[in-house]
């Protein structure tokens, strides 16, 4: 479990390293992303810049944004339109949430390795698969040395489902539960940004458990400022969404869960 929290917080570092947060040079970016990302996390560097822009780019957006695709569904379109397994489970997301969450970072490995093989043949792809390699036989050797299989597999299981759950509680409550843009529906871009993502309001600890990502109103509208700037920006912009009559979400931990909870769609409509 303290490897798993310690390993979520290297992704939140990586995170920071994805949205140019600590390199000005991009020569800087791009080897020490990839060396961070593959080695360090087990997962390519590449993949989560594809998959996250995407996102920034189209939050909560149907058909855009690659995070409406988790099996999750917030809005009536989305359920009206799920067939086979999904449309079946819809009605109980609220009871496997959890479960799923555990799953978190495995998608990214899986994901990312499917990714790679769909990539040309480079220098920058085969190094992407080598320090990705190394990173699991690096993983295994280190455990393999000082336990048994069966604990082994213990430890294994245990690290990756508690790691994706932490990671889940940071990444959900961020937008889930919240505006979904239809997929031809066009709003400014500081308006989408802003009605799709939720705060967490702020402390040391709040700070410490999301990375900065607590900020996420913020870090939406500027996904280049580095956290320690995030919480002089968020008073900036409730003024600006006061004076221009935009919805700013911020809650507390407790009260994110509820909200997603409460807005979970489980009413499947067969026509």
């Amino acid at each position: 479990i303290i490897l798993s929290m310690g390993m979520a917080q290297a992704a939140l570092v990586g995170n920071d390293i994805a949205h140019h947060q600590v390199f000005r040079s991009q020569r800087l970016y791009n080897i020490f992303g990839t060396i961070y990302w593959n080695f360090v996390l087990g997962a390519s560097f590449r993949y989560w810049n594809f998959k996250h822009n995407r996102h920034h780019a189209h939050p909560n957006q149907i058909g855009k944004d690659p995070d409406l695709g988790a099996p999750f569904v917030f809005s009536e379109a989305q359920i009206s339109s799920a067939t086979g397994i999904l449309k079946w489970a819809a009605p109980y997301q609220k009871m496997y949430f959890f479960f799923i969450l555990a799953l978190s970072y495995l998608s990214v490995a899986g994901f990312s390795v499917r990714f790679l093989l769909n990539q040309r043949f480079s220098s920058a792809i085969v190094a992407e698969w080598l320090l990705y390699i190394l990173h699991f036989v690096g993983y295994f050797v280190l455990v393999g040395s000082i336990l048994s299989f069966e604990h082994i597999v213990m430890l294994t299981l245990i690290h990756y489902a508690t790691m994706g759950i932490y990671l889940g509680m940071i990444f959900a409550p961020n937008h889930k539960g919240l505006r979904i843009f239809d997929q031809h529906e066009t709003a400014p871009y500081a308006y989408q940004q802003i009605v799709t993502s939720r705060n967490i309001r702020p402390s040391i600890i709040t700070n410490l458990f999301y990375g900065g990502l607590n900020y996420q109103i913020e870090h939406h509208l500027f996904p280049t400022m580095a956290r320690p700037h995030l919480h002089r920006a968020r008073a900036l912009v409730k003024t600006f969404c006061n004076k221009e009559k935009i919805p700013y979400e911020e809650t507390s931990f407790l009260g994110s869960f509820h909200q997603i909870y409460a807005n979970f769609v489980t009413k499947v409509t067969t026509s």
